[in-house]
C-alpha cells in the first residue's frame, strides 16, 4: 500500500505497529518509493525476532508482485525490544540523503544514501511476506525541520482540593 507524492522529500514518518505472526522474514515501511516498482525500503529482519535491518534499493516486478529483488541489506542493528508480542512505534527522518531511523523512541542509527539512489519519494506498508503479518495504526508523515522540535512537560501543578 503507498501513499502520498513522489515529490516527497525532507518528511518524517511515524508509524505504531504489532507483529502477531513472526515466522517469516519481510515486513516493513517502504521510503523514497518513485513508483511502484523502484524504492528504498526499510524491512525488519524478523527471522529472529530482534533485528531492524535496512534494505535498498529494491524493485519489485509489478504492484501485485509478491517478491522483492534488487536489495542489500545496508545496516542492521539489534533491537532492545524484539518486534513480536506488542505495539511498537518506528520513525524513519529523511533529510536529503541522510535518515535515521527510531524505534520506541530511541535512535537505533543512520544510513546516508548513495549517490543516485532515489532522494524523494512516496512511503508504502508492507503488511507481511510470506507468512509475516503487521498491523499498523497511527501512520503519520510531516516535514521534517531542523532542528527538529522537542515538546517539554512542565512542572507539576498543586493539585486542588
Amino acid at each position: 500500500l503507498f501513499a502520498g507524492d513522489s515529490t516527497w522529500t525532507d518528511v518524517v514518518v511515524t508509524a505504531r505497529f504489532a507483529v502477531p505472526v513472526t515466522s517469516g522474514t519481510y515486513c516493513g515501511l517502504w521510503l523514497r518509493a518513485g513508483d511502484n516498482t523502484n524504492f528504498e525500503t526499510l524491512f525488519f529482519g524478523l527471522a529472529d525476532n530482534d533485528t531492524f535491518v535496512v534494505y535498498g534499493p529494491c524493485t519489485i516486478a509489478s504492484a501485485t508482485a509478491t517478491s522483492i529483488s534488487g536489495g542489500s541489506a545496508l545496516r542492521t542493528w539489534n533491537l532492545g525490544t524484539p518486534a513480536g508480542g506488542g505495539w511498537h512505534v518506528l520513525e524513519a527522518r529523511l533529510a536529503g540523503r541522510q535518515t535515521a531511523y527510531l524505534y520506541d523512541g530511541a535512535q537505533l542509527g543512520t544510513h546516508t544514501l548513495a549517490v543516485g539512489q532515489l532522494t524523494s519519494g512516496r512511503i508504502g506498508l508492507c503488511a507481511g511476506y510470506p507468512v509475516t503479518r503487521v498491523l499498523w495504526d497511527d501512520v503519520v508523515v510531516r516535514r521534517y525541520v531542523s532542528p527538529e522540535p522537542t515538546v517539554t512537560a512542565g512542572t507539576r501543578e498543586p493539585r486542588c482540593l
